[in-house]
């Protein structure tokens, strides 16, 4: 699924282990409850999409733009997100034990 197109996609608890959505376009996509452990998402856009409770242990997410989403109470243990563009994004109880978040863009991205 390589630079797949699923803007505003409904994938409400959706199964994407270990899927490569690559430079994927999944802008406001709903992704609440996805798993998606060990997917690659390097270069997504996932800009405003809803990534509520999503379990995200072990993905790439690479230099991923989640510009204003919501990752409320995701899972996002051990995730590599290096360079990432969270700016905005709404990480409020979070789990992010051993992530990577080197040189990631965390400007006003609330984690508590």
């Amino acid at each position: 699924m390589t630079r797949a197109n699923m803007t505003r996609a409904n994938m409400t608890r959706a199964n994407m282990t270990r899927a490569n959505i690559t430079r994927a376009d999944v802008t406001r996509a709903n992704m609440t409850q996805a798993n998606m452990t060990r997917a690659n998402m390097t270069r997504a856009n996932m800009t405003g999409a809803n990534l509520t409770r999503a379990n995200i242990t072990r993905a790439d997410v690479t230099r991923a733009t989640m510009t204003r989403a919501t990752m409320t109470r995701a899972n996002m243990t051990r995730a590599n997100m290096t360079r990432a563009n969270t700016t905005r994004a709404n990480m409020a109880g979070a789990n992010m034990t051993r992530a990577n978040i080197n040189r990631a863009d965390v400007t006003r991205a609330p984690m508590t």
